[in-house]
């Protein structure tokens, strides 16, 4: 009796833990702030594998500036290139969360040029190749686990474009054209998007003057044209692939000839993701899970651009009903615009939105698993 009493105490102890496991994880709602300086606005646009960091854009002293963000040490700057810098809203941050890439436009030689910058913690902000390439310039659009691959394309003076990849053995490296393409040779371009965490397979697309295609890229296979969506025309964008490489998403059109969010995997091509009610039924998608089960991006709803969550159980939902209805948690007066990236394991995704004072603000977001 002794023993059976004992047995039922350490089970007792046992799911007493385990609730206090489980409340540690509670969803939860925040947003970022900004940094100090001018009017209010954040942006968040990436976050790392672990969902620990964030990275996007906000006004602070020296205008638009670059910032990274995490719950200890709340929003800082990277710092500033030159003078009148401008960041746009390529900015990567590694899965590892230990290096961050975007494009800062700046005035050199009295020309307003556009280049990747790099940054880490010990060496903070740079030009990935120290100096303004003369011939071509190189905007970085994402980034490999590690940082070690960065992804983006090469902009020309006649303002053509070619996806490339740059590493520090290889430099940067175009990567050609699909073969047996019906792309118009004259009038080709590329860009490369997003990038799996080894580095070997990069997502993005390509366009002539009369249409755009989503490919996947990788050492062994070159470029591989994803198709369109059932029905639709020539128009695809790839904007994001999974850590493992396997998924990848974006938007095209549908047989309606409007812009659908889609995914995309060897087993099953490409699909989409559908719409969100009360819109004019556009969607993008920006981001995937690590394991390409979790989609996040946004749709059109009710006259506003909205977040939304897809997985393959519910479809399309609004993030913010979502939140509130799931997991209990009040948005009063948030308008959540848009869902720009999700953690590796879909627990975290990062935004950003309309605060409840109507300013422009970066938000993350904590599910319970």
């Amino acid at each position: 009796m002794r023993k059976l009493q004992y047995l039922i105490a350490v089970i007792i102890l046992a799911i007493s833990c385990f609730g206090n496991i489980q409340y540690s994880f509670a969803a939860s709602f925040q947003g970022l702030g900004d940094l100090p300086g001018q009017r209010f606005s954040s942006e968040a646009f990436d976050v790392s594998g672990d969902g620990s960091t964030v990275v996007g854009r906000s006004l602070g002293f020296a205008g638009q500036e670059a910032f990274i963000w995490s719950q200890e040490s709340g929003m800082r700057t990277l710092g500033q290139i030159g003078n009148n810098s401008f960041f746009s809203r390529d900015i990567k941050i590694s899965r590892n969360g230990l290096k961050v890439v975007g494009n800062v436009s700046f005035r050199d030689k009295n020309q307003q040029k556009y280049q990747c910058f790099i940054w880490d913690e010990n060496k903070g902000i740079r030009i990935l190749n120290d100096r303004v390439n003369e011939e071509f310039e190189f905007l970085c659009t994402d980034l490999s686990a590690d940082g070690s691959v960065i992804v983006g394309y090469q902009y020309f003076p006649d303002e053509t474009t070619a996806a490339a990849f740059w590493n520090e053995r290889a430099g940067i490296k175009t990567l050609g054209r699909p073969k047996n393409s019906n792309f118009d040779p004259e009038s080709f371009q590329s860009k490369a998007m997003s990038v799996s965490g080894d580095g070997n397979t990069i997502a993005g697309f390509m366009f002539d003057k009369n249409h755009s295609q989503a490919f996947i890229w990788d050492e062994a296979n070159g470029v591989q044209d994803l198709g369109d969506l059932p029905g639709g025309e020539d128009s695809s964008l790839a904007r994001g692939i999974s850590a493992n490489g396997s998924t990848v998403v974006g938007a095209g059109f549908n047989d309606e000839n409007i812009n659908e969010a889609f995914i995309w995997d060897r087993d099953n091509g490409i699909r989409g993701l559908g719409s969100l009610r009360g819109g004019s039924r556009i969607s993008y998608a920006n981001s995937v899970s690590g394991d390409g089960s979790i989609v996040v991006g946004r749709a059109s709803s009710y006259g506003y651009n909205d977040a939304f969550i897809w997985g393959q159980q519910n479809g399309m939902r609004r993030l913010k009903l979502v939140l509130e209805n799931k997991y209990k948690l009040d948005l009063t007066g948030w308008l959540l615009a848009d869902a720009t990236s999700i953690s590796d394991d879909g627990l975290t995704i990062v935004g950003w939105g309309g605060n409840p004072q109507g300013e422009l603000e970066a938000w993350i977001v904590k599910l319970d698993p």
